[in-house]
């Protein structure tokens, strides 16, 4: 996984604007998740996928892609099981118990966090 700059920037016509890099956000996403079900982190490929019509200024890993349909054929290339259906049950069950309620609350609180981190 490519851990480079934690922002990247996008234009609109004259205006920019700065996000997160999808790269250290899915990052983040999977320690939780090795956390919540104790999975080992090579069990987890991270994808990401840019939708309309931008341009990448710089070379991009195979997993960051522009289309559903390379989304696909990059998730089409890993073939060995790596697990089976009772456990992927559990962890169906496992994140589920543990998500908070969702809602204005929580996407707010969510929010606040995101912007605590920031600073």
């Amino acid at each position: 996984m490519v851990l480079t700059n934690p922002c990247g920037s996008k234009r609109f016509f004259k205006r920019s604007s700065v996000f997160k890099n999808p790269l250290h956000q899915n990052y983040k996403h999977i320690k939780t998740l090795q956390s919540l079900l104790g999975i080992d982190d090579t069990a987890f490929h991270s994808v990401i996928v840019f939708v309309g019509e931008g341009v990448f200024k710089t070379e991009m890993p195979e997993n960051v892609t522009k289309s559903v349909r390379s989304m696909m054929k990059y998730i089409r290339s890993f073939n060995t099981v790596i697990f089976n259906e009772q456990q992927l049950q559990t962890f169906i069950t496992d994140i589920e118990q543990s998500r908070f309620k969702p809602g204005f609350a929580t996407d707010f609180a969510h929010v606040q966090s995101l912007k605590k981190a920031d600073k």
